[in-house]
């Protein structure tokens, strides 16, 4: 697997600026039912085994990660998507790192892409 890079992925969704056409080669969020932050991670992960590369401002900002991590959807909601625990994260992660590709979920035609919009 080699060395991997290092991705800031610590409440990185907060802060996530990424190309167009890197948002098309990942097709956005993956839609699973997953803590937010584990989704912001994978994110990353799959933008850069897509070619996309991390720049990291040299602007900090201080982040309450305990609040970001416990907004989970509330009791009763319904979320059809499957459940990704924390070691299917990391397999999910170490599959990427394995076929050094990324890993998308969503399908070509996620999003609003099969509806026309008039200007």
């Amino acid at each position: 697997m080699g060395k991997p890079a290092f991705l800031h992925t610590q409440a990185s969704g907060d802060f996530t600026l990424m190309a167009r056409e890197h948002w098309f080669n990942v097709r956005g969020y993956a839609e699973l039912d997953m803590s937010p932050t584990h989704l912001d991670a994978l994110l990353c992960y799959a933008a850069a085994f897509a070619g996309a590369r991390e720049e990291v401002l040299p602007y900090r900002v201080d982040c309450d990660v305990q609040a970001i991590a416990g907004s989970e959807l509330p009791a009763g909601t319904i979320n059809r998507a499957p459940r990704v625990l924390d070691d299917e994260f990391v397999w999910l992660v170490s599959q990427m790192r394995v076929l050094h590709a990324p890993l998308i979920f969503n399908l070509d035609h996620w999003g609003l892409a099969e509806l026309s919009f008039s200007d």
